[in-house]
């Protein structure tokens, strides 16, 4: 009998997302929320304990599935706190949202910076009324990051603050800033991809310079070695490697298929270079990306 292939389910909007939105993918965020706590050292937002003690209104934009913004929620009772997602939220993230946390479906970066006759800048993300701005794991998702700090700045009142989290794609040897891929044939391909798909090869350690030119004044940078294989070497990052090689490589293959069918590449070709990538992205322990968390404020 011949193996049958699970149809998938994807976000159906304007967004440049790539990966699925389903039960499935709701799993693995999940998985990779909880691993990325584990990697920048057992809390999902570096700025809390410094700089929100007088937080009244919070957004986690690209939610998700929700956990990081309950989370967030429960650590600000006394604050307003906003969800933003392309697409709703699923059923457990609603039912097990607090009083204070509400859901909104929109693109950040539909928002109007002139008029603000869009849906989010007229109700719950007014200009001038955020304190607290979080975004993590975006980089598949934006393609406009001049934009995305733009907005931000604009829905920040004075003195608030924005939490990026974010990954660049180059990969580097455990401990080190080594770069092995830039040798990697298939890597180069996924590069022009991305760029075709008018997103940022370097996400996560860009941030810092973008949110300067958008009147953000940068006031901590850190950054984490965001594991595919476990290392002793990095014991933070343990958790993520494991999470990788169970849930996020078998994503992988899809998430190569969908940007290089920009690039009108033949399928044997494709398919070999995801082969190529499934091997060197388990070539050896510790092998990563970096992960940047930068924190700035409205001056």
């Amino acid at each position: 009998m011949a193996a049958t292939t699970m149809e998938r389910g994807y976000h159906n909007t304007s967004s440049s997302y790539v990966l699925p939105n389903d039960a499935i993918e709701q799993d693995r965020l999940n998985a990779q929320a909880d691993a990325i706590v584990a990697m920048i050292g057992g809390a999902p937002f570096l700025a809390y304990n410094r700089h929100l003690a007088n937080a009244s209104k919070a957004v986690d934009i690209g939610c998700g599935t929700g956990v990081a913004t309950i989370q967030l929620a429960a650590l600000l009772p006394s604050a307003n706190v906003v969800g933003v997602d392309i697409t709703p939220v699923p059923a457990p993230a609603l039912a097990a949202a607090p009083p204070n946390l509400q859901w909104e479906t929109g693109n950040i970066l539909d928002v109007d910076m002139e008029k603000q006759t869009d849906s989010l800048s007229r109700g719950a993300l007014a200009p001038n009324t955020i304190s607290y701005f979080f975004g993590c794991m975006l980089f598949l998702g934006i393609n406009d990051w001049h934009k995305y700090f733009q907005v931000a700045n604009l829905m920040l009142h004075d003195q608030g603050i924005i939490e990026h989290q974010d990954l660049d794609w180059k990969f580097y040897r455990v401990g080190t800033d080594e770069c092995l891929s830039d040798n990697w044939k298939w890597y180069a391909r996924l590069m022009e991809a991305v760029k075709v798909a008018g997103l940022s090869e370097i996400s996560g350690s860009n941030a810092a310079s973008l949110m300067e030119t958008a009147g953000l004044k940068v006031i901590e940078v850190r950054k984490f070695e965001f594991s595919f294989v476990p290392s002793a070497k990095t014991p933070n990052s343990q958790a993520m490697g494991r999470y990788v090689q169970a849930k996020l490589m078998l994503n992988y293959p899809e998430l190569m298929r969908k940007l290089l069918g920009s690039l009108n590449i033949a399928h044997d070709e494709v398919e070999q270079l995801i082969r190529d990538a499934l091997r060197d992205l388990s070539s050896e322990e510790g092998i990563h990306q970096k992960y940047t968390v930068t924190i700035a404020k409205k001056a």
